[in-house]
């Protein structure tokens, strides 16, 4: 089961996956974004009930899920606040030391992604981004970044040159764009 779903919502094994992925490497901004990045997605997939009305039950598969993404997260804070996770830990229920338990699995396959954002730049400067699919070509970036309004009011003084790196960057050098 490669996305989990609770409320019809993926959730969990991509953003675990990428928060174990995080840690082997020495990026300590990565590993906590890719933990926010699984907190808004138990957010979405979960949110807290409103003030004063009762929480919504879970059940069965969405409950085995919930319950995979709340002890993956708790798994991943370890290392950041190790007395707070042993709390939360015995929260979830589970008997013995969280220090003791494996690390999660990273799977490869939840890590690719079909879509992409490319940064595009006019003149060096950071001007947005376009979502592409992860095999776009050169000329489908450029069509899809000469099509965005916001983009076209800086390269009125026309396209130059174009400096393309696959799957990351856009450059549009332009006439006049100041």
């Amino acid at each position: 089961m490669p996305n989990a779903k609770i409320n019809n919502t993926p959730v969990n094994r991509p953003a675990t996956s990428r928060g174990c992925r995080a840690w082997t490497r020495p990026l300590l901004n990565t590993a906590i974004a890719a933990l926010m990045e699984l907190t808004n997605a138990l957010y979405l997939a979960a949110p807290p009930p409103e003030p004063g009305s009762a929480p919504k039950p879970f059940d069965g598969p969405e409950l085995a899920s919930l319950r995979e993404a709340l002890e993956a997260l708790t798994l991943l804070l370890a290392p950041f606040a190790p007395h707070l996770a042993e709390e939360c830990w015995s929260l979830l229920g589970r008997k013995g030391l969280l220090a003791g338990e494996a690390w999660p699995a990273i799977d490869p396959a939840l890590l690719r992604s079909d879509k992409i954002e490319i940064v595009v730049q006019v003149n060096g400067r950071l001007r947005g981004k376009v979502a592409v699919s992860s095999t776009a070509l050169e000329e489908e970036v450029i069509t899809l970044a000469l099509s965005d309004a916001k983009l076209a009011e800086h390269m009125r003084g026309g396209v130059v040159r174009t400096i393309f790196v696959p799957g990351k960057l856009l450059n549009l050098v332009v006439r006049g764009e100041g």
